[in-house]
């Protein structure tokens, strides 16, 4: 079975965890951010580096991964479509074990947030693409500009408060009904 390549690849070897915590620090370099921007479907990923805090536990069963990364995205605003920088900085918190350690998804608790993921096959974690995928779910997925604000414009009809909101078909109703006053006169 062949190894996925990710953009941003850290591998860590478990074994290294034996008897003791072990501290990390990550930062992808420009060709990285750049496919990792792609990746993510941003304008850009200008920095990103990672503190991850790595011990075993479960009498050595499983291992944790602590982490804190920091990363400046470049997103377009969803009112303007002007881009603008946005800062990251969050903490998560994963498990791993060896595959047939990790029981069987009908047995585990969908709720559990210490359901571990396998380590691979080659024993190794790789820090990068799990920091990776925290980023990704750190990025806004609806980025506003700091200060915008969406305005109705003015000829929008207004809508009671309580009303029944408009339908599709009753807008283009509307509309053609405005269209045939127009052409009647």
């Amino acid at each position: 079975m062949q190894q996925e390549e990710f953009e941003f690849s850290r591998p860590f070897p478990v074994d290294k965890l034996r008897g003791h915590d072990m501290e990390e620090r990550i930062e992808a370099n420009e060709e990285e951010l750049e496919a990792l921007a792609k990746r993510f479907g941003i304008v850009a990923l200008k920095h990103l580096h990672a503190k991850l805090h790595l011990v075993r536990i479960h009498s050595g069963e499983m291992a944790e991964v602590k982490g804190r990364f920091y990363a400046t995205v470049v997103q377009d605003c969803v009112v303007t479509l002007e881009p603008f920088e946005a800062e990251l900085d969050e903490e998560f918190t994963a498990y791993f074990a060896r595959p047939d350690t990790i029981p069987k998804s009908e047995d585990m608790d969908i709720d559990d947030d210490h359901s571990p993921e396998p380590i691979s096959a080659n024993g190794e974690i790789d820090l990068g693409e799990l920091t990776a995928q925290h980023v990704a779910l750190a990025i806004d997925p609806h980025p506003r500009k700091p200060g915008v604000v969406f305005e109705v414009p003015r000829d929008a009809k207004a809508v009671e408060v309580g009303a029944k909101p408009l339908n599709p078909f009753a807008v283009l109703a509307d509309f053609r009904a405005k269209k045939n006053e127009k052409k009647d006169k």
